[in-house]
């Protein structure tokens, strides 16, 4: 399975396939017949980005009926849908700042790009 990603690299961002923490760039559309560059980039030299450029996220919320049995929610007879906005998504390694007047010092739910998100200090 090829491992696709975004990065920024010497402040351009762009795509490429990764293997054995080597990327092969490429140009063109990621998801219509990506062409290799012949340009490869160690893992450790770019920034990742979010996989894809998304202006919004629309996802269903009934498809997962067991959580609404589990809520004791009714299953709608018509799709609830649901919205993220591009501000919304996290790149690896991105941090979630905490808006001035919010006190917690943890978060409980995290909604990202990437497995892998931080709480910043502020």
């Amino acid at each position: 399975m090829t491992h696709w990603l975004r990065f920024e690299h010497e402040n351009q961002s762009g795509f490429g396939s990764l293997e054995a923490g080597i990327i092969t760039v490429c140009e063109g559309d990621l998801f219509t017949n990506p062409i290799p560059t012949g340009q490869t980039l160690a893992l450790s030299e770019v920034r990742l980005l979010t996989p894809s450029q998304a202006s919004k996220m629309i996802g269903l919320w009934n498809n997962y009926h067991e959580l609404a049995d589990k809520q004791g929610q009714a299953i709608p007879d018509e799709p609830l849908y649901f919205i993220k906005t591009s501000n919304s998504y996290l790149p690896h390694d991105g941090i979630i700042k905490r808006p001035p007047h919010m006190k917690a010092k943890s978060c409980t739910k995290v909604n990202s790009a990437s497995s892998s998100a931080r709480l910043a200090a502020t």
